[in-house]
């Protein structure tokens, strides 16, 4: 099952695979009758806006890398449209313009609501090309380019999604006696607890 926004509301879309590809429990629950009404219950899990979000922030910073764009992307979406007295910070760090997943629709979508959503493309491996939308930047994200972006530690929820250290990373640099190198995960991390985001205003997804 695909779900995906529309103009009109929220659409669900059944995908059919052949039965070689589906396991007993799913074939088993698969025998709904056409034109059941099935009840979707939305997002769920801890990488989520809390319920109360309009009463703990009023700016979501998103810092996301890679394929760890993706919750981030729904998520902006989602808020601006139903949830509109938010502001957003959406970086998202990329090493080339072309590994930029959604590139052409998240800078439409971003110039089409500049009155709620800054967009930091940050490049780590290219300088900034000409199409690049205003405010793209050379380099990793730091601490001091948080600092320039959030303005009140306190009024600010930041989610944070993309590569980080795997157990293979870290048995690898045990074997070898050395620290494991951090990956993007790690260097955000630090960088939040450096500027001084309180720990739980400060919700992380990882993958590696």
């Amino acid at each position: 099952m695909s779900v995906h926004s529309t103009s009109k509301g929220i659409c669900a879309r059944p995908t059919v695979w052949p039965s070689s590809l589906v396991s007993n429990v799913s074939k088993t629950r698969a025998h709904v009758p056409l034109g059941s009404r099935i009840k979707i219950s939305g997002f769920t899990g801890p990488y989520t806006f809390p319920d109360n979000i309009l009463e703990k922030a009023d700016h979501i910073v998103h810092i996301t890398a890679g394929s760890g764009s993706v919750p981030n992307w729904a998520m902006l979406k989602h808020a601006v449209r139903f949830l509109p007295a938010l502001k957003h910070t959406f970086i998202y760090s990329n090493k080339t313009w072309d590994d930029v997943i959604f590139r052409d629709a998240l800078n439409a979508f971003c110039a089409e609501h500049t009155d709620k959503v800054n967009l930091v493309h940050c490049l780590t491996r290219q300088d900034i090309p000409a199409d690049a939308p205003p405010g793209t930047r050379r380099g990793r994200v730091s601490a001091d380019l948080l600092r320039e972006l959030i303005s009140d530690l306190d009024r600010c929820m930041v989610y944070a999604c993309g590569p980080a250290l795997s157990q293979h990373d870290r048995q690898a640099a045990r074997e070898k006696g050395v620290e494991p190198t951090p990956r993007f995960m790690e260097t955000v991390s630090a960088a939040v607890k450096e500027i001084g985001v309180p720990k739980d205003r400060f919700k992380t997804e990882a993958y590696g």
